[in-house]
Protein backbone atom coordinates (compact mmCIF):
# COMPACT_ATOMS: atom_id res chain seq x y z
CA UNK A 1 0.00 0.00 0.00
CA UNK A 2 1.33 3.41 -0.82
CA UNK A 3 0.89 7.04 0.07
CA UNK A 4 0.96 9.92 -2.65
CA UNK A 5 1.32 13.28 -2.14
CA UNK A 6 -0.09 16.01 -3.62
CA UNK A 7 2.38 16.55 -6.57
CA UNK A 8 2.72 12.86 -7.78
CA UNK A 9 -1.36 13.25 -7.60
CA UNK A 10 -1.47 16.15 -9.56
CA UNK A 11 0.71 14.50 -12.04
CA UNK A 12 -1.01 11.70 -12.54
CA UNK A 13 -4.69 13.71 -12.99
CA UNK A 14 -2.74 15.89 -15.51
CA UNK A 15 -0.96 13.38 -16.97
CA UNK A 16 2.10 15.40 -16.40
CA UNK A 17 4.82 14.70 -19.07
CA UNK A 18 2.70 11.33 -20.04
CA UNK A 19 3.36 10.19 -16.82
CA UNK A 20 1.72 6.98 -15.78
CA UNK A 21 1.49 5.71 -12.53
CA UNK A 22 -1.18 3.33 -11.13
CA UNK A 23 -2.65 5.10 -8.33
CA UNK A 24 -5.54 2.84 -8.04
CA UNK A 25 -6.86 1.43 -4.33
CA UNK A 26 -3.81 3.62 -3.09
CA UNK A 27 -3.94 5.92 0.13
CA UNK A 28 -3.96 9.79 0.22
CA UNK A 29 -4.11 11.58 3.86
CA UNK A 30 -6.74 14.86 4.20
CA UNK A 31 -3.90 17.30 3.91
CA UNK A 32 -3.20 16.16 0.22
CA UNK A 33 -7.12 15.92 -0.14
CA UNK A 34 -7.64 19.32 0.96
CA UNK A 35 -4.58 21.21 -1.33
CA UNK A 36 -5.83 18.55 -4.56
CA UNK A 37 -9.32 19.88 -4.48
CA UNK A 38 -8.32 23.70 -3.44
CA UNK A 39 -10.17 23.57 -0.16
CA UNK A 40 -8.05 26.39 1.44
CA UNK A 41 -8.03 28.55 -2.16
CA UNK A 42 -11.26 28.23 -2.99
CA UNK A 43 -12.22 28.83 0.75
CA UNK A 44 -15.07 26.32 0.86
CA UNK A 45 -15.89 23.67 3.75
CA UNK A 46 -17.09 19.62 3.90
CA UNK A 47 -20.02 19.49 6.17
CA UNK A 48 -19.17 17.15 9.25
CA UNK A 49 -22.58 15.37 8.32
CA UNK A 50 -21.41 11.85 10.25
CA UNK A 51 -21.44 14.56 13.33
CA UNK A 52 -25.40 15.37 12.70
CA UNK A 53 -27.13 13.53 15.82
CA UNK A 54 -24.32 14.56 17.92
CA UNK A 55 -24.63 18.61 16.87
CA UNK A 56 -28.02 19.99 15.96
CA UNK A 57 -26.56 22.66 14.78
CA UNK A 58 -25.63 20.67 11.78
CA UNK A 59 -28.58 19.65 10.72
CA UNK A 60 -29.57 22.39 8.15
CA UNK A 61 -26.91 21.52 6.18
CA UNK A 62 -27.75 17.43 5.41
CA UNK A 63 -29.70 19.20 2.18
CA UNK A 64 -26.72 21.94 1.70
CA UNK A 65 -29.45 24.62 1.34
CA UNK A 66 -26.11 27.55 1.77
CA UNK A 67 -22.85 27.24 1.81
CA UNK A 68 -21.75 25.48 4.41
CA UNK A 69 -19.36 27.47 6.84
CA UNK A 70 -16.22 26.24 9.10
CA UNK A 71 -19.08 25.61 11.67
CA UNK A 72 -20.13 22.96 9.84
CA UNK A 73 -17.15 20.98 10.05
CA UNK A 74 -14.17 20.04 12.04
CA UNK A 75 -11.33 20.82 12.71
CA UNK A 76 -7.47 21.18 13.67
CA UNK A 77 -6.09 24.41 14.94
CA UNK A 78 -1.95 24.45 14.85
CA UNK A 79 -0.61 26.89 17.38
CA UNK A 80 3.25 27.27 16.43
CA UNK A 81 3.82 29.80 19.23
CA UNK A 82 6.48 32.80 17.68
CA UNK A 83 7.54 30.86 15.26
CA UNK A 84 4.05 30.76 13.01
CA UNK A 85 0.71 32.16 13.38
CA UNK A 86 -1.66 29.63 13.97
CA UNK A 87 -3.49 28.03 11.18
CA UNK A 88 -6.71 25.70 11.28
CA UNK A 89 -6.98 22.65 8.79
CA UNK A 90 -10.29 22.47 8.55
CA UNK A 91 -12.51 19.11 7.45
CA UNK A 92 -9.98 16.72 8.35
CA UNK A 93 -12.15 14.01 9.01
CA UNK A 94 -15.31 14.94 6.65
CA UNK A 95 -12.86 15.27 3.87
CA UNK A 96 -11.92 11.52 4.64
CA UNK A 97 -15.83 10.69 5.48
CA UNK A 98 -16.85 12.04 2.10
CA UNK A 99 -14.22 10.21 -0.18
CA UNK A 100 -14.05 6.99 1.56
CA UNK A 101 -17.61 6.53 1.19
CA UNK A 102 -17.75 8.05 -1.89
CA UNK A 103 -20.23 10.47 -1.27
CA UNK A 104 -20.21 12.85 -4.48
CA UNK A 105 -23.40 13.29 -4.26
CA UNK A 106 -22.72 15.66 -1.42
CA UNK A 107 -19.71 17.13 -3.08
CA UNK A 108 -21.32 18.33 -5.95
CA UNK A 109 -24.02 20.18 -3.76
CA UNK A 110 -21.33 22.47 -2.30
CA UNK A 111 -19.50 22.77 -5.65
CA UNK A 112 -23.12 24.57 -7.12
CA UNK A 113 -22.02 27.46 -4.74
CA UNK A 114 -18.63 27.68 -6.73
CA UNK A 115 -18.19 29.27 -10.03
CA UNK A 116 -18.66 27.23 -12.99
CA UNK A 117 -15.24 27.12 -14.39
CA UNK A 118 -14.09 25.81 -10.91
CA UNK A 119 -17.14 23.83 -10.23
CA UNK A 120 -16.41 21.54 -13.69
CA UNK A 121 -12.88 21.78 -12.52
CA UNK A 122 -13.80 20.27 -8.96
CA UNK A 123 -16.71 17.81 -9.68
CA UNK A 124 -13.55 16.30 -11.92
CA UNK A 125 -10.91 15.85 -9.70
CA UNK A 126 -13.49 14.44 -6.76
CA UNK A 127 -14.57 12.04 -9.47
CA UNK A 128 -10.75 11.20 -10.36
CA UNK A 129 -10.12 10.15 -6.66
CA UNK A 130 -13.53 8.33 -6.42
CA UNK A 131 -12.86 6.52 -9.89
CA UNK A 132 -9.02 5.33 -8.68
CA UNK A 133 -11.08 4.17 -5.18
CA UNK A 134 -8.36 6.13 -3.37
CA UNK A 135 -8.49 5.69 0.49
CA UNK A 136 -8.47 9.28 2.24
CA UNK A 137 -6.50 8.95 5.89
CA UNK A 138 -7.98 12.09 8.57
CA UNK A 139 -4.32 13.21 10.30
CA UNK A 140 -4.98 11.59 13.94
CA UNK A 141 -3.47 12.91 17.19
CA UNK A 142 -0.46 10.49 16.81
CA UNK A 143 0.29 12.02 13.41
CA UNK A 144 0.45 16.06 14.74
CA UNK A 145 2.92 14.54 17.46
CA UNK A 146 5.17 13.01 15.09
CA UNK A 147 4.62 16.11 13.13
CA UNK A 148 5.71 18.70 15.92
CA UNK A 149 8.80 15.88 16.83
CA UNK A 150 9.76 16.39 12.99
CA UNK A 151 9.41 20.20 13.03
CA UNK A 152 11.56 20.38 15.77
CA UNK A 153 14.35 19.09 14.47
CA UNK A 154 13.94 20.53 10.96
CA UNK A 155 14.09 23.99 12.34
CA UNK A 156 17.42 23.06 13.55
CA UNK A 157 18.67 22.84 10.15
CA UNK A 158 16.52 24.13 7.23
CA UNK A 159 14.87 26.93 6.52
CA UNK A 160 10.81 26.20 6.17
CA UNK A 161 9.13 27.18 2.59
CA UNK A 162 8.61 30.65 1.44
CA UNK A 163 4.68 29.55 2.90
CA UNK A 164 5.30 27.50 6.16
CA UNK A 165 1.91 26.16 5.63
CA UNK A 166 3.47 23.86 2.59
CA UNK A 167 6.55 22.74 4.65
CA UNK A 168 3.63 21.61 7.52
CA UNK A 169 1.60 20.43 5.34
CA UNK A 170 4.65 18.08 3.44
CA UNK A 171 5.45 17.03 7.85
CA UNK A 172 1.72 16.05 7.79
CA UNK A 173 2.07 13.78 4.81
CA UNK A 174 5.29 12.08 6.19
CA UNK A 175 4.41 11.95 9.36
CA UNK A 176 1.01 10.19 8.29
CA UNK A 177 3.51 7.77 6.12
CA UNK A 178 5.41 6.65 9.07
CA UNK A 179 2.12 6.21 11.59
CA UNK A 180 0.30 4.04 9.17
CA UNK A 181 3.40 2.51 7.38
CA UNK A 182 2.64 3.40 3.92
CA UNK A 183 5.26 3.42 1.35
CA UNK A 184 5.36 7.44 0.56
CA UNK A 185 5.59 8.37 -3.35
CA UNK A 186 7.07 11.89 -3.45
CA UNK A 187 9.04 14.24 -5.50
CA UNK A 188 10.03 16.66 -2.83
CA UNK A 189 13.87 16.65 -2.06
CA UNK A 190 13.68 18.61 1.19
CA UNK A 191 11.20 15.75 1.96
CA UNK A 192 13.90 13.11 1.13
CA UNK A 193 16.21 14.12 2.83
CA UNK A 194 14.28 14.98 5.99
CA UNK A 195 12.99 11.01 5.61
CA UNK A 196 16.62 9.36 5.21
CA UNK A 197 18.44 11.83 7.87
CA UNK A 198 15.70 11.58 10.36
CA UNK A 199 13.97 7.81 10.08
CA UNK A 200 16.80 5.87 8.02
CA UNK A 201 14.06 5.84 5.23
CA UNK A 202 14.75 3.76 1.78
CA UNK A 203 14.69 5.98 -0.87
CA UNK A 204 14.05 4.01 -4.46
CA UNK A 205 13.74 5.70 -7.83
CA UNK A 206 10.38 5.84 -9.41
CA UNK A 207 10.52 7.09 -12.98
CA UNK A 208 10.78 11.28 -12.02
CA UNK A 209 9.70 9.80 -8.44
CA UNK A 210 10.70 8.15 -5.30
CA UNK A 211 9.22 5.75 -3.34
CA UNK A 212 10.02 6.27 0.92
CA UNK A 213 9.77 3.01 2.65
CA UNK A 214 10.34 3.16 6.89
CA UNK A 215 10.43 0.47 8.94
CA UNK A 216 7.64 -0.33 10.94
CA UNK A 217 6.68 2.17 13.67
CA UNK A 218 8.05 -0.49 16.50
CA UNK A 219 11.56 -0.87 15.42
CA UNK A 220 13.49 1.44 17.92
CA UNK A 221 16.00 2.58 14.94
CA UNK A 222 14.06 6.51 14.49
CA UNK A 223 16.92 9.08 14.89
CA UNK A 224 14.38 11.88 15.28
CA UNK A 225 13.11 10.01 18.94
CA UNK A 226 16.34 8.76 20.06
CA UNK A 227 17.94 12.26 19.64
CA UNK A 228 15.07 13.92 21.40
CA UNK A 229 13.85 11.07 23.86
CA UNK A 230 10.12 12.16 23.32
CA UNK A 231 10.60 15.56 23.45
CA UNK A 232 8.31 18.43 21.82
CA UNK A 233 8.19 22.00 22.23
CA UNK A 234 5.95 22.27 24.95
CA UNK A 235 4.61 26.05 23.68
CA UNK A 236 3.42 24.12 20.30
CA UNK A 237 -0.54 23.26 20.96
CA UNK A 238 -2.97 21.74 18.81
CA UNK A 239 -7.10 21.43 19.44
CA UNK A 240 -9.40 19.13 17.29
CA UNK A 241 -12.89 20.43 16.96
CA UNK A 242 -16.16 18.36 16.07
CA UNK A 243 -14.16 15.02 15.54
CA UNK A 244 -16.57 12.31 13.69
Amino acid sequence: MKLIDTNVLSYVYNKTNNYELSIDNEYISSVVASEFLLMQKKDYYIPNIGNIAKNPYLSKFTKVEHLPNKHSTDSILFDFNQLHDSFCHYSNFAISDLINNQNIILYDKIMEFQDKTDRKELKKKIRFIIDNNIKCEPILDEDIKEGYLILEKFIDKYSTKGNFRNTWNDILILSKSINKGLLLITEDKLLNKIAMEFYNAIVTKNNDFVNLTFNTIEEPIRKINKESKGYINKSWEYKIRNQF
